[in-house]
């Protein structure tokens, strides 16, 4: 049993990984003037770190790009990330980079 969980684990970080550099083309496309967006300027006088970013940001972002997020489902998403803000100041940070983009 724990070899199974070993390898769905390795397979979430594997798309996690690639979720990020999905992101992290997104912020070079920006930076660099392909993209005229200003998704990732710093907030709050700190820059977006694609680090922070999770399986549930993964999720709900793929949902709100394939337009398939219902809008209670993103409600709860983004609630917990307020309630949370006192904590997870970064990931606050990562639910507006989503926000931004696709709403």
């Amino acid at each position: 049993m724990q070899r199974i969980e070993k390898i769905l684990q390795q397979n979430n970080e594997s798309e996690l990984d690639e979720f990020k550099k999905e992101i992290q083309k997104l912020i070079d496309d920006e930076l660099s003037g392909k993209s005229k967006t200003a998704h990732f300027m710093k907030i709050g006088g700190e820059e977006f770190n694609i680090n922070d970013l999770t399986e549930e940001d993964m999720e709900m972002y793929y949902k709100i790009k394939s337009k398939k997020a219902e809008l209670e489902e993103f409600k709860k998403y983004k609630e917990k990330f307020f309630l949370e803000k006192k904590i997870h100041l970064r990931r606050d940070k990562c639910l507006q980079f989503i926000h931004q983009i696709y709403l």
